[in-house]
C-alpha cells in the first residue's frame, strides 16, 4: 500500500499540479477590532470521558506524538485534579505518567513537561522522584533552557531534599555538548565537583566527545589523563569516541594509535584482531561474535579515511564472514565514502544494494538522506535527486527533515517559481503524512524555507503561509528568534491588505511572543506602515494600537524610534492625519515610564509642521528650550525643522519667530552650530517670506565665508552653497517674484559669474537662463516655465 501511495505522489509530482491543499482555518488571537463577525451559534462538543482521555494519551505516547499529548493532557489533568470526585478521576499509573513526561521532554516541549511534573505530587501523593527531575532537566536542555537546568540541578537538595547524582548532571552536560558550548561543559563539570558529585565514566565520555567535536583536542587529551588520574578507567566507548574525533580532526597519527589499541581490546575474533589479516572463516554453527557495533563502525570509518573505500569494504566483508555484527550505521559510514562517485539515482540505488549485500545489514533513512543530499546539492539535475527520494519511499523508508531539506533547497533557491513551489508542497505533504514519529516531522528549517518561498514576489501564497504557521503551532515548532521578524515582514509584504498583513503578523507572533524584541517590533511596524507607500494609504489606527499593546505586553514597550516612525508615517501619507499625530503625542505624555529624547521631539515637531499645525510645532520647540540644561535640548535637526516650519507658516508670527531664531544663532545665545541643512532651510524660509534679495545675499555673500558680526557658535565659517542651493534659488526666483522669468535670468547670470563650479553642474534648462535673450531665441527658446 505504501508503494502504491509513493507511486501516486511521484506521478502527481511529475505532473506539477497547482497546490491543492486547503489551508486550515487559523484561529486568530482575540482582537476587539476584528472585522469578522462573531457567530452566536456554538456547537457544544461532548466531553471526553476519563477512560477515553487516558487511552488517547497512551496512544499518543506510543505513536510518539508529543503535540497530541500537549493538547490532551490539560483536559486529563482537570479531571484528575484532587478537587474532583475520586470515583470520577481517571487513573494513570506513575510509569505511564513518566512515559508521557519522557516523550515531551525528549521533544523539548517544556511547558507540557513542567505541567506533568508539577501534577505528580497531587496525582500520587508523593513528591517527584529523582528520575522525574532528570526528565524535567532533559526537557529544559532540549528547549534551550540550559541555564535554568543548571540552577535546577543545583537547587535539588535545598528545594526537594534530593542529592543529585552524576546522571542528573550528565543530562545537563549533554545539553551543552549538543550546543557545542565548550565553556558551558567545563562549567558544568566544575559545578558538579563543587556539589560533591564525582564525574563518572559517562561524564568523561560526554565531555571528551564534545571537546573533540569542537576541535579542542588539547582539552580532550587532558580529560583522558584526568579521568585516569581519578581512577575512572576509559572503556571501549572512550576509545571509539577518540578514534572518530581524531579522524574528523585529521589527526591520523593519534587515530592510528587508538585504532591499533581498539583492534586488540574490542573483543574481535583472533582472525580479525591482527589488523584484519586473519584468514580463518566463521562457521554457521559458531555463535556470533560479541562485539559492540559502534566499535566496529568506528573501525570501518578508520578504513575509509586511511585506506580508502575498497579497504573498508574488504574489512566489512571479513567482519560479516566472521560473525561480527554490522548495521545501518555501517552502511551509512560506507556510503559517505562512496557517494562522491554517484551521478544518478540509479547509481545511488546500486551502491546501496551492493553495501547491503556486503554487510548483510539493511540500509536506513540516514543512508538515503546522504545520497539524496549529494544529488540535490552536487549540481546534478534535481529530478535525479527526486527520483532517488521516491526510490527510498518505495522501499518503505520514512522521510525526515534531513532527507527533504536538500530537495527543498534545490527547488526553491535562489528564487522559487509557482512550479517549484507546487513541487515543494507535494514533498511537504509527503513528509507530514509519512512521518510516524515526532523526530521525523518537519523542523524549523523546513518551515523557514517554505515560508520564505511563499513570500517571494513571483509565487506569493499567503494562504499556504498561514497554513504552515498553523502547522508549526500544532507541532510546537519555533523559528530562530533572529529570523522571526524577517519572516513576519516577508509575509506582510505578500499580503494584499492591511488586514491580511496584520493577520500574518498575529499568527506568526503567536508561535513565540518572546522571540520579538524592541528592534524586531520596530522593523515590523515600519514594514506595516509602508505596505501602501505607492498609494499613500494610512495604516489603520486600530492595528497600530494593537502593535503598541503587544509591545507593552511582551516587555518591550514603545521607544523613541517606535513613535518616530509612526509620526513620520502619519505626517507624510497622501492624506496626513493630525488626529493620529495628536493621539501619539498623548500616548507619549501619558506614559510615565517613557523617557523621550531629542530625536523624538524633532519627529513630533516635524509631524505637526507637515500637517500645518504650526502652533503645536512651536509648542514642541518651546518645551525643548525649557530643557536647555537637561537631556532634551534643540540640536541642528531641531533648528532646521523649526526654520522649515516658520517658512511654511503664512502668518507674520512665523516670520518673526524665524528671524529671532536666526539672530539667536548668530549671537550664540542658542548654542547650536549652523550646518549646511540649517543654512539651506534659512535660504528657503527667506524665499517663502518673499525676501528674495536677502536670500540672494545669503547665498552669494555669506555662505562659504566667516560671518562678520557673529559670536560664539555663530562665528563658524558658513558652508559653501551646493547645486541644491542654487537650484532652489532659481525655483523661487521663477515662482515667488513678480517678474519671475526675468529675475530667474538675472539670478542665473549671477550664478554663472560668481559660482562657476556650480554653474557647470546645472541642467541645460537652467543654464539657458544665463544666455542673452537673443541667443535663446536663436536656439529655439527655452521653456522657462518648466
Amino acid at each position: 500500500m505504501r508503494r502504491a501511495a509513493a507511486t501516486a505522489v511521484r506521478t502527481a509530482l511529475s505532473a506539477r499540479p497547482p497546490a491543492t491543499r486547503t489551508a486550515p482555518v487559523a484561529v486568530p488571537l482575540p482582537r476587539q477590532f476584528s472585522s469578522s463577525s462573531t457567530s452566536h451559534f456554538f456547537f457544544r462538543r461532548p466531553q471526553k470521558t476519563r477512560s477515553q482521555l487516558r487511552q488517547e494519551l497512551l496512544d499518543a505516547a506510543a505513536r510518539g506524538q508529543p503535540e497530541v499529548v500537549g493538547k490532551l493532557y490539560p483536559q486529563f489533568a482537570q479531571l484528575a485534579h484532587p478537587s474532583t470526585d475520586s470515583s470520577e478521576r481517571p487513573r494513570l499509573w506513575r510509569k505511564e505518567a513518566q512515559a508521557l513526561l519522557r516523550l515531551v521532554a525528549q521533544a523539548g516541549h517544556f511547558g507540557t513537561a513542567l505541567r506533568i511534573f508539577n501534577d505528580l505530587e497531587a496525582l500520587y501523593d508523593s513528591p517527584p522522584q529523582l528520575a522525574e527531575h532528570q526528565l524535567l532537566l532533559l526537557a529544559m536542555v532540549n528547549s534551550n533552557r540550559h541555564s535554568k537546568a543548571v540552577e535546577w540541578v543545583e537547587s535539588l537538595e535545598s528545594s526537594y531534599g534530593l542529592r543529585p547524582e552524576p546522571s542528573e548532571w550528565n543530562v545537563v552536560l549533554q545539553g551543552f555538548r549538543q550546543q557545542g558550548d565548550v565553556e558551558g561543559m567545563l562549567d558544568v563539570v566544575r559545578r558538579m565537583r563543587s556539589s560533591g558529585a564525582s564525574p563518572d565514566l559517562v561524564t568523561y565520555n560526554t565531555l571528551i566527545a564534545g571537546l573533540l567535536a569542537a576541535r579542542r583536542l588539547d582539552l580532550a587529551r587532558a580529560s583522558v589523563q584526568e579521568m585516569e588520574a581519578e581512577g575512572v578507567q576509559p572503556d571501549l566507548m572512550t576509545s571509539t569516541t577518540l578514534l572518530v574525533g581524531f579522524l574528523d580532526a585529521g589527526e591520523l597519527a593519534s587515530a592510528r594509535e587508538v585504532h591499533d589499541r581498539l583492534l586488540e581490546t574490542a573483543g574481535l575474533p583472533n582472525r580479525l584482531s591482527s589488523k584484519g589479516k586473519g584468514k580463518e572463516s566463521y562457521r554457521e554453527d559458531q555463535p556470533p561474535a560479541e562485539v559492540d557495533v559502534p566499535v566496529v563502525n568506528a573501525l570501518v570509518r578508520y578504513e575509509t579515511v586511511v585506506n580508502g573505500l575498497d579497504a573498508a569494504l574488504s574489512f566489512a566483508e571479513r567482519c560479516r564472514d566472521n560473525g561480527v555484527p554490522l548495521d545501518g550505521y555501517t552502511i551509512n559510514t560506507l556510503v559517505k565514502a562512496g557517494v562522491r562517485e554517484i551521478r544518478s539515482a540509479d547509481g545511488g540505488a546500486r551502491l546501496v544494494e551492493r553495501l547491503e549485500d556486503i554487510t548483510g545489514a539493511q540500509s536506513d533513512r540516514r543512508t538515503w538522506s546522504v545520497l539524496v543530499s549529494h544529488l540535490a546539492r552536487g549540481g546534478s539535475d534535481v529530478d535525479e535527486a527526486l527520483k532517488l527520494y521516491y526510490m527510498a519511499r518505495d522501499r518503505f523508508v520514512e522521510p525526515d527533515s534531513a532527507m527533504v531539506q536538500p530537495l527543498l533547497d534545490a527547488l526553491l533557491k535562489p528564487a522559487p517559481s509557482a512550479e517549484t513551489l507546487a513541487q515543494a508542497k507535494v514533498l511537504y505533504e509527503d513528509l507530514v503524512s509519512g512521518a510516524c514519529s515526532y523526530r521525523n516531522k518537519p523542523d524549523s528549517s523546513i518551515f523557514a524555507t517554505l515560508l520564505r518561498a511563499c513570500a517571494h514576489q513571483d509565487c506569493t501564497d499567503l494562504d499556504w503561509s498561514l497554513s504552515l504557521v498553523q502547522d508549526m503551532r500544532d507541532r510546537s515548532v519555533r523559528l530562530d528568534p533572529l529570523s522571526v521578524g524577517w519572516h513576519i515582514v516577508a509575509m506582510m509584504r505578500a499580503a494584499p491588505s492591511f488586514e491580511d498583513a496584520f493577520k500574518a503578523y498575529d499568527e506568526m507572533r503567536a508561535l513565540d511572543p518572546s522571540a520579538l524584541d524592541a528592534k524586531a517590533y520596530n522593523t515590523i511596524l515600519h514594514a506595516f506602515t509602508t505596505l501602501r507607500a505607492d498609494t499613500g494609504d494610512a495604516a489603520p489606527s486600530a492595528y497600530i494600537n494593537e502593535f503598541l499593546s503587544d509591545m507593552i505586553r511582551s516587555g518591550h514597550p514603545p521607544e523613541s524610534a517606535t513613535y518616530s516612525l509612526l509620526l513620520q508615517h502619519y505626517s507624510r501619507i497622501a492624506e496626513p492625519s493630525l488626529e493620529m499625530i495628536k493621539q501619539l503625542h498623548s500616548r507619549i505624555k501619558l506614559d510615565a515610564s517613557f523617557d523621550p529624547d531629542t530625536p523624538l521631539f524633532n519627529s513630533l515637531m516635524d509631524a505637526y509642521s507637515r500637517v500645518g499645525a504650526f502652533d503645536r510645532a512651536y509648542g514642541v520647540w518651546d518645551s525643548m528650550l525649557l530643557n536647555l540644561s537637561g537631556r532634551i535640548k534643540p540640536d541642528q535637526i531641531s533648528v532646521s525643522i523649526l526654520l522649515d516650519t516658520c517658512g511654511r507658516d503664512g502668518y507674520m508670527g512665523g516670520r518673526q519667530r524665524g528671524m529671532r531664531l536666526w539672530q539667536d544663532l548668530e549671537r550664540g545665545t542658542l548654542p547650536v552650530v549652523r550646518n549646511y541643512k540649517i543654512w539651506e532651510s534659512w535660504v528657503e524660509a527667506l524665499c517663502r517670506w518673499g525676501m528674495f534679495n536677502e536670500a540672494e545675499k545669503v547665498v552669494f555673500e555669506e555662505m562659504g565665508r566667516p560671518p562678520a558680526n557673529a559670536v560664539g557658535t555663530g562665528a563658524q565659517v558658513a558652508p559653501k552653497p551646493t547645486i541644491a542651493t542654487v537650484e532652489m534659488l532659481l525655483k523661487f526666483a521663477r515662482w515667488t517674484t513678480r517678474d519671475g522669468e526675468e529675475r530667474a535670468r538675472v539670478t542665473a547670470g549671477r550664478i554663472k559669474a560668481e559660482l562657476p563650479e556650480l554653474w557647470e553642474q546645472l541642467p541645460a534648462s537652467a543654464k539657458s537662463l544665463g544666455r542673452p535673450q537673443e541667443q535663446q531665441v536663436e536656439g529655439g527658446g527655452a521653456d522657462v516655465s518648466s
